[in-house]
């Protein structure tokens, strides 16, 4: 059987079994990675004294123990973007060329999360989190359907002869007209 799909069992309570899922251990196993990774990277810095080396394992180590493991859906945040990077100007770990720049960057990197269809995805990745799937993919046809019917009526609008009533109206509005005789 797979590693992911084994099951410990426990018992507690006589004759109630508890089960535990290998999540737990897969999340252990997962931080310890990081961790691990983490400190032979810091270990390849040359400058660290062994205790400032250790210090930084146990802020990272600590840090990772408390920050959940599972993803949510949050959408990017261009003033809490800004704000860090003023920030980091105010601190003086960057100066303000660096901060245009850095700036820059993350306007370019970003622009195509602007496009309409990756707007449309996100809302339903944000759906499907908040509403569920079933609620999410009604919302994603109603989405189809109504750009469906848009593209219809600008095809019929492009396709119609244009109203001569109307340039009738219009080309009379504009006579010049003298004084009353």
């Amino acid at each position: 059987m797979a590693p992911a799909l084994q099951q410990a069992v426990v018992v507690g309570q006589p004759g109630k079994e508890q089960v535990e899922t290998t999540r737990e251990s897969e999340d252990t196993a997962l931080r310890a990675k990081v961790v691990s990774d983490f400190e032979a990277m810091l270990r390849e810095q040359p400058g660290l004294d062994e205790g400032g080396l250790e210090y930084l394992i146990g802020v990272f180590r600590e840090t990772v123990q408390h920050t959940p493991i599972d993803a949510k859906f949050t959408p990017f945040d261009q003033d809490g973007m800004a704000s860090t990077l003023n920030d980091l100007v105010e601190s003086g770990a960057i100066n303000e060329d660096e901060r245009n720049s850095l700036a820059r960057k993350f306007d370019e990197m970003l622009s195509p999360l602007d496009d309409k269809e990756v707007q449309v995805a996100l809302e339903f990745a944000r759906r499907c989190e908040t509403d569920g799937e079933a609620s999410a993919l009604e919302w994603l046809e109603a989405q189809r359907e109504a750009a469906a019917e848009s593209k219809r009526a600008t095809r019929e609008a492009v396709a119609a002869p244009p109203n001569q009533e109307k340039d009738r109206v219009l080309r009379r509005g504009y006579r010049t007209r003298g004084p009353p005789a």
